[in-house]
């Protein structure tokens, strides 16, 4: 109250019309990405060679590294202090291969992926995709 007897309106709300107020905000659900991994749209460009043959390793048979563009970055878990930015171009590692696999398709050049991926080790130029969709 004022000196008059009179309320005084603080509230930053009270300018603001009350149909706005009523509106709810739309909240997109999405899981949060994991410690140390990065959530970023990838296009495949190229598939690279796996370079050495070791029996018993899968990727001999089937390649596990690609050359792919950042198409966006979704967002960082803690600890991923990378600086991966959009428009990007990083080689990526799929530690189970490329291949066809527990029903996903072949990751062939072409494709978008919804990935989460690991910085690069030390001493290694390459993200590791731990996880990804083929984005529709």
């Amino acid at each position: 109250m004022n000196d008059s007897g009179e309320k005084n309106e603080s509230n930053s709300q009270a300018a603001v019309p009350r149909k706005v107020l009523k509106q709810k905000p739309q909240i997109v659900l999405q899981e949060p990405v994991p410690v140390g991994h990065a959530r970023v749209i990838l296009a495949i460009e190229e598939k690279l060679a796996s370079g050495k043959e070791i029996e018993g390793d899968p990727c001999s048979a089937s390649s596990c590294r690609a050359k792919a563009r950042v198409v966006q970055v979704q967002g960082f878990g803690a600890a991923f202090t990378d600086p991966i930015t959009n428009g990007q171009q990083v080689e990526v590692y799929f530690p189970m291969t490329m291949a066809a696999s527990n029903g996903k398709r072949e990751v062939v050049k072409g494709d978008t992926l919804v990935a989460e991926v690991q910085s690069p080790l030390v001493g290694a130029t390459f993200y590791t995709v731990s996880r990804y969709e083929f984005q529709k």
